[in-house]
């Protein structure tokens, strides 16, 4: 009876724990969304008549077009960040250009200032999305782990969907400010969250991966030692077949790699990334036309025009 007690109070705590973590998880991806969806309502205030920082076109076009050229950047340098310093550590990392580029949209005067901005939240957008999905993937409970990986797809949407509610409430530079809370929360949460148990058993950190896992399981240190032998064990298995691999030649990555990049190419004439960046101002246009946006894009009248952009979505 009481080693069933235990087992119920493991299990609550472990729950508790993993909550925490894929919450902070969450509002990563959460934020990447935020940055996503952030011209969609920025673009329309900012080039109408009556504006504080009057945008042509084709600054506008650089407004929104920057976060999906910067992005990639980002990427690039997430692999091998996280894999030498960890994917707690690349996440605390990767927020902080996030945080720095809201405070600046929210202070830019200038088109360079909003830019600049604008840069630094993509860059944590191509940074910190790599390795919160692998942080879920290898801390989650095996129970849970298809259900909490497939969160932060569900995150992302909120996360647009969250700048959209903000915008029929508040001005542009507000919105920015208020958007700064979310990576300021998820870094708070990662500063006391531990790292990744299986990266550390990779770094051979066994005492430190041992209380991570146990942390993360409840307080259930039987447990957590039963799968901490189970990742040292997969890790040989891993070094072995490595090992023979180098002496096998396989065509299977030659065959696979080919249909990837053909899906990729196929999915970019989608615009799928445009219809997100810059949807709120097509429907406008679209609906209404250019010069009654002109007319009616006053102060009284944006909480009208978010509610179309919301029937748009």
């Amino acid at each position: 009876m009481e080693n069933l007690t235990k087992s119920k109070i493991y299990r609550r705590k472990a729950i508790l724990s993993q909550t925490f973590l894929t919450t902070a998880a969450l509002l990563v991806t959460a934020n990447n969304g935020m940055t996503a969806g952030y011209s969609a309502l920025l673009l329309p205030q900012i080039q109408a008549e009556n504006s504080t920082l009057p945008t042509t076109e084709e600054q506008g076009s650089w407004i929104a077009s920057i976060h999906s050229i910067v992005t990639p950047m980002g990427s690039l340098l997430s692999g091998p960040l996280m894999e030498r310093f960890g994917r707690r550590t690349t996440l605390l990392f990767s927020l902080v250009p996030s945080l720095m580029g809201w405070v600046a949209i929210y202070m830019s005067k200038t088109h360079a200032a909003l830019l600049i901005g604008r840069c630094f939240t993509a860059i944590t957008t191509g940074l910190s999305a790599p390795p919160a999905l692998v942080l879920l993937a290898e801390t989650a409970d095996p129970k849970l782990r298809g259900f909490l990986v497939g969160a932060p797809s569900t995150s992302f949407s909120i996360g647009i969907l969250m700048i959209y509610v903000l915008n029929s409430l508040l001005p542009w530079q507000m919105v920015a400010l208020v958007a700064a809370t979310v990576p300021f929360m998820a870094f708070a949460s990662f500063f006391v969250l531990p790292e990744s148990p299986l990266w550390l058993a990779k770094a051979n950190k066994n005492n430190e991966a041992a209380i991570a896992l146990t942390w993360l399981r409840g307080g259930d240190a039987g447990k957590a030692r039963q799968e901490l032998e189970l990742m040292e064990l997969q890790q040989q298995q891993n070094k072995i077949r490595e090992e023979a691999g180098k002496n096998k030649t396989s065509t299977s990555p030659l065959l696979s790699l080919p249909i990837f990049r053909a899906l990729m190419v196929v999915n970019r004439p989608s615009a799928s990334n445009r219809v997100v960046l810059t949807s709120i101002a097509c429907f406008m246009l679209l609906k209404i036309g250019r010069r009654p946006m002109t007319i009616s894009s006053g102060p009284d009248d944006r909480r009208d025009v978010s509610c179309e952009g919301k029937r748009a979505c």
